[in-house]
């Protein structure tokens, strides 16, 4: 019922309310997950937007903005120079890089010659390996066929009673660790299940290839194995974002020197890291417009998911997304 009268609310506001005209919101950020019409996982379907309402998103992208390589957003926004263009401008991004974006997302931007940018977790590439989250998700739903629990620690036990909020909890514990205390704790997990069938969801090397040469996708850093770089020291974030860069320049021809924050998640005291891995801009999970004010190295983008309809995407570019915050409130 609340995601029903959620819905009611955008369609209404999107269409009695103008779409703002100040000049903040002529740039703007988009970025998405994967566009699958079925979830690896019903706990996984947050996340990815369908082709068919994906493809609703670009018809009303096309008539509306200007859509543009993130190179040239980022450039544009550097000399504040907004005075040719008739439309606002927007750039689409993609995180981590799921397999979705070559089979299925590649035609369509092909079709409709979409400029879009996958910001890539080369680690799942490199290794052809799952992303660790959806890796923990299906450890834990094998293992709790046969248990109740798992001990963590001296202290910690996981109750399987719920898969969904073992997976929150496990999840919450993981986020914030580095890439080997992480594989430790999935080492103790994979030793519990003979076996796990896990649907392959990343890319390879020759699809990203494939998709680079085609000039409408470029490819910049993520971090190498999709680890939040907020709460770790100094020498782990350099060592995740030099393993990174280098994978990306081993095996493309154009990678940008950009980045996107690991789940939106960032401290700005490392932002000097950052700047010596020679990283030109990079961009969190805040929903805001762009302005030309904003830190290089911390640029707003709009995250879209599933439930993101036409007009939740219109109110959220328009401007007028705090109005109706308000009224919800």
């Amino acid at each position: 019922m609340k995601r029903l009268l959620n819905r009611v609310l955008h369609e209404a506001m999107a269409c009695l309310l103008p779409e703002s005209k100040h000049e903040d919101n002529h740039f703007q950020h988009i970025y998405y997950h994967a566009i699958q019409d079925k979830a690896l996982h019903p706990l996984l379907a947050n996340s990815p937007v369908s082709v068919k309402q994906f493809e609703k998103h670009l018809d009303y992208l096309i008539d509306h903005y200007d859509i543009v390589p993130l190179n040239s957003f980022v450039l544009t926004l550097k000399e504040s120079n907004m005075m040719t263009r008739q439309k606002k401008m927007l750039s689409i991004s993609f995180d981590d890089g799921w397999k979705d974006n070559y089979t299925t997302l590649f035609p369509i931007i092909k079709s409709r010659k979409i400029p879009i940018t996958i910001f890539l977790n080369t680690y799942n590439v490199s290794h052809q390996k799952p992303f660790w989250h959806v890796e923990l998700l299906f450890l834990l739903e094998e293992i709790r066929k046969n248990n109740t629990h798992i001990i963590m620690d001296e202290e910690q036990v996981l109750s399987l009673d719920s898969l969904e909020q073992a997976y929150k909890q496990a999840f919450e514990i993981i986020l914030p660790l580095a890439f080997s205390k992480r594989e430790c704790f999935l080492i103790q997990l994979r030793k519990m299940v003979k076996k796990v069938n896990i649907p392959k969801h990343w890319l390879t090397w020759e699809e990203c290839q494939e998709m680079e040469n085609s000039g409408l996708v470029r490819f910049a850093a993520h971090t190498h194995t999709h680890t939040s770089i907020a709460a770790l020291d100094e020498s782990e974030c350099e060592k995740e974002l030099l393993d990174n860069i280098t994978e990306l320049k081993k095996h493309l021809k154009h990678p940008l020197s950009f980045f996107a924050y690991p789940n939106g998640l960032f401290n700005k005291k490392k932002s000097h890291v950052l700047k010596e891995c020679k990283i030109k801009a990079a961009f969190t999970t805040e929903a805001h417009s762009t302005k030309i004010t904003n830190d290089l190295l911390f640029l707003p983008r709009h995250g879209i998911c599933n439930w993101c309809r036409v007009a939740h995407l219109k109110n959220k570019l328009s401007g007028n997304q705090q109005i109706i915050d308000t009224f919800k409130n």
